[in-house]
């Protein structure tokens, strides 16, 4: 796709309106809108059909230096977001974000507040909402889990 469509919400049109499979073309340009494409993006995260694409191009965007402002906009959608396939999806994301450019630690340890099991961040993912990890009982620390 070598003629983008000009300002991000024609782009955002565009990409939406397109086929699956040629929407990723869209990506990069999307993504080359930083901070701006965040929320209109995010959005799309409720959507079967979009939320996929949308992962990936936060993805993009996370990775120019807006991390946290992508991993906020996950985690108002986070409620929001109906497809297993696009919960998954943003987990995975999720987790490579957190971990990005940070020194590789010593496993996170605990016991579950509520049932108490062991936690581990090896075992465990963590809670989009409160971000520390959610024990097998489905509780971490904000009841989101």
């Amino acid at each position: 796709m070598s003629d983008y469509p000009v300002g991000l919400s024609n782009l955002l049109e565009v990409a939406r309106l397109a086929r699956p499979a040629d929407r990723i073309e869209y990506r990069d340009a999307i993504a080359g809108h930083g901070a701006e494409a965040i929320g209109p993006v995010s959005r799309w995260l409720r959507d079967a059909g979009l939320g996929a694409f949308a992962v990936r191009v936060l993805g993009r965007i996370a990775d120019q230096g807006h991390a946290d402002a992508v991993v906020e906009a996950f985690v108002r959608e986070w409620p929001n977001v109906q497809s297993p396939v696009v919960k998954s999806d943003l987990e995975e994301l999720l987790r490579r974000v957190q971990s990005a450019g940070r020194p590789t630690a010593a496993p996170y340890q605990n016991t579950c507040w509520n049932c108490h099991a062991d936690v581990d961040s090896r075992a465990n993912n963590r809670c989009p909402r409160c971000r520390m990890f959610v024990c097998r009982c489905g509780e971490c620390m904000c009841g989101y889990g």
